[in-house]
């Protein structure tokens, strides 16, 4: 395999992890109203960390770092790099607020609103999809 397809291969896979992240950490974030205190809400703020610190981050820039790499590989530009890079900046936006949310989640009790944290579902997909559309939509 060449070059080029290695880092494709790990490029996809990134972006795959990555992406899953996204979608269970606002159900993670949903959970936190349904905890209470003491041992169990210790476990699952210990688990929404660890799927952001050690899952979710490392995939996103492992996807961007490759990503950034195919741009000079690739044969053909268009306006659908356009599209994907936004998709995946709109990514990075909703990574960064996932980790403040997160933080916000620990500090107030009041913000641990499970039906509000579930909604975040749907920019989550909105933004994989337009990523996916992006990437479907170039040509060959």
């Amino acid at each position: 395999m060449t070059l080029y397809a290695w880092v494709k291969v790990l490029h996809i896979a990134a972006i795959a992890a990555w992406s899953a992240g996204l979608v269970y950490l606002p159900a993670l974030f949903a959970e936190h109203a349904r905890v209470g205190k003491g041992e169990s809400f210790r476990r699952l703020r210990h688990r929404t960390r660890l799927t952001y610190v050690a899952f979710a981050s490392p995939a996103a820039v492992i996807a961007v770092v490759t990503g950034t790499v195919m741009i000079p590989l690739v044969a053909t530009m268009g306006i659908w790099l356009v599209y994907k890079l936004a998709g995946v900046g709109l990514m990075v936006l909703v990574h960064v607020y996932f980790g403040r949310l997160m933080g916000l989640l620990y500090e107030d009790p009041a913000m641990r609103r499970p039906l509000h944290h579930l909604m975040l579902l749907v920019p989550v997909v909105l933004v994989i999809a337009l990523v996916l559309f992006a990437v479907t939509a170039k040509p060959i």
